[in-house]
C-alpha cells in the first residue's frame, strides 16, 4: 500500500517545520509566510499529490467556506435598453469574477444565487445564505436587492454589497466606485481645449430611486459643469433608443447644439459616434463624445474616451471584506470606495 503523505513529508522536503506547512497552506494565514518559503511549499506540495481534508477543517470550524452571491435574476435575461445596454452584463460578470478570484485566494468557493426580488420569498432565501448551506452574501444589484441585502444584516448574517456606484444609507456593507473627480478632470480638460456647451444624453431620465445609477451619472455631469458656470438644463435630453437617436441627429441638420456630449453609458456613446461619422460629423473635431462604465467592447473598438469603473477590483474588495469579516467574526460598517478614472481615449 502507498504511503499516505501528510505534512511532515513536505516539511522534511522544504525543510522547515509542519506547522509552517500548516500555515501556508491556509489561505487564512499563508501571508504570514514568507513569499519564497510559500511558493516552495506549495511546489512540493503539487509534486507529492498532497491534499488537505478540507471536508474535516469545515467540520472542526463550522464553516462552509462557501460564500452565497445573489445576483438580480434578470442579469441572464436579455438587457432592459436593447439598444443601449448591449454587453452591460459584462461588466457585472466582471465584478463577479474579482470576487471568483479573491475567494479562490482564502480557499472559498462561490455559488451564485439569481433573484426575483418581485416573486421569491425573501424567507426562503434567507436560511440559504447562512451555516450549513454558506458563510455569508456578496450582493450584486443593489438596484433591485438592497432591501434583501437589509434583512440579512438584520438577521446576522454577513453580507457585503458591490455596486459600480454608492448608495447612500442603509446598513449594509458596500464597496462601490465613486466617480466625481474623475468627472471632474474629464470636464476639465474639455473647457480647457475651448468647450462651453456640453451636453448629456440619456436613455432615461428622472426616476432617481429606480434609475439611482443614472442619477448619481448625471449628478457628477451637473456639478461638474456648474464648477465652471456651464450647466446648462436644456442641454439634458431623452433618447430611448437609437431610432429616437438617428431621428435626433437629422434633426439637427448637421449641426449639433453643443460640442461635447457627456453619454450615460459606453454603449450609448459608442452609437452616438457611428451615428455621427456616418453623417460626416467628425469625432471629437466637430464634436467630443464621453461615455462611461468602460465597457472593453466599445471602448477597444471605437477609441472611446469614459469614465473607467474598476469593476473586477470591486469585486475582489467586496469578496475580501466579506471574508475578512467571516474569519474575523466581525462586520465591516459603512462603505468602501474605490476611485474610478477618466480615459482619455480618442473621442474626447
Amino acid at each position: 500500500m502507498a504511503k499516505r503523505i501528510g505534512l511532515t513529508d513536505i516539511a522534511a522536503a522544504a525543510g522547515v517545520s509542519s506547522a509552517t506547512v500548516s500555515r501556508a497552506l491556509d489561505p487564512r494565514r499563508a501571508e504570514a509566510v514568507h513569499p519564497d518559503t510559500r511558493d516552495k511549499i506549495r511546489r512540493i506540495q503539487r509534486q507529492l499529490g498532497f491534499e488537505s481534508d478540507s471536508l474535516a477543517r469545515k467540520l472542526r470550524r463550522r464553516r462552509t467556506e462557501v460564500l452565497a452571491l445573489l445576483v438580480p435574476g434578470n442579469l441572464f435575461g436579455p438587457p432592459s435598453v436593447p439598444d443601449f445596454s448591449g454587453h452591460n452584463a459584462q461588466l457585472a460578470f466582471a465584478m463577479i469574477g474579482g470576487a471568483l478570484a479573491e475567494a479562490r485566494e482564502w480557499g472559498y468557493e462561490v455559488k451564485i444565487q439569481p433573484v426575483d426580488a418581485d416573486h421569491d420569498d425573501p424567507d426562503e432565501i434567507l436560511p440559504r445564505l447562512r451555516y450549513p448551506h454558506a458563510d455569508g452574501a456578496l450582493i450584486l444589484g443593489l438596484a433591485h436587492l438592497a432591501s434583501l441585502g437589509e434583512r440579512a444584516v438584520e438577521e446576522g448574517i454577513p453580507a457585503v454589497a458591490m455596486s459600480s456606484y454608492v448608495v447612500p444609507g442603509g446598513a449594509l456593507s458596500q464597496v462601490s466606485a465613486e466617480t466625481r473627480e474623475a468627472y471632474v478632470e474629464a470636464i476639465d480638460l474639455a473647457v480647457a481645449r475651448g468647450h462651453r456647451r456640453l451636453g448629456f444624453i440619456s436613455h432615461r431620465l428622472g426616476m432617481e430611486h429606480e434609475y439611482a445609477g443614472i442619477s448619481m451619472r448625471f449628478r457628477d455631469y451637473r456639478e461638474s459643469l456648474a464648477d465652471h458656470g456651464l450647466y446648462d438644463e436644456s442641454a439634458v435630453i431623452a433618447l430611448p433608443d437609437e431610432l429616437a437617436l438617428r431621428a435626433w441627429l437629422d434633426e439637427q441638420g448637421g449641426e449639433l447644439p453643443w460640442t461635447a456630449i457627456c453619454c450615460v453609458n459606453d454603449a450609448l456613446a459608442a452609437r452616438f459616434v457611428r451615428e455621427c461619422r456616418l453623417r460626416h460629423i467628425r469625432v471629437p473635431e466637430d464634436v467630443a463624445v464621453l461615455g462611461y462604465d468602460n465597457n472593453p467592447v466599445y471602448v477597444e473598438r471605437e477609441g472611446l474616451a469614459t469614465i473607467a469603473i474598476p469593476h473586477r477590483q470591486i469585486g475582489h474588495e467586496a469578496a475580501k471584506t466579506l471574508i475578512q469579516a467571516i474569519e474575523a467574526k466581525t462586520s465591516f460598517p459603512g462603505k468602501r470606495v474605490l476611485p474610478a478614472t477618466f480615459q482619455p481615449g480618442s473621442t474626447w
